[in-house]
């Protein structure tokens, strides 16, 4: 994938049970159409959907689950 705009190349590498890691964007828009701006070179977007602070990831993939008998 790459931003012919910027001419940076872009790439997403999957981590397994994990996020998606992303490299060499400047902003990303999520699924409801709010643009994110990315400040870092590299930056991981949940896949879990279980974040505190979409579309980032925090970690929470790492976290137990409560099953529905708990």
């Amino acid at each position: 994938m790459s931003d012919d705009s910027a001419g940076t190349r872009v790439s997403v590498t999957p981590c397994k049970g994990g996020p998606l890691l992303l490299r060499g964007a400047t902003e990303i828009e999520d699924e409801d159409g709010q643009v994110h701006p990315v400040v870092r070179p590299v930056v991981a977007l949940c896949r879990c959907y279980r974040t505190e602070s979409p579309p980032w990831c925090d970690s929470s993939h790492k976290t137990p689950r409560r099953s529905a008998g708990s």
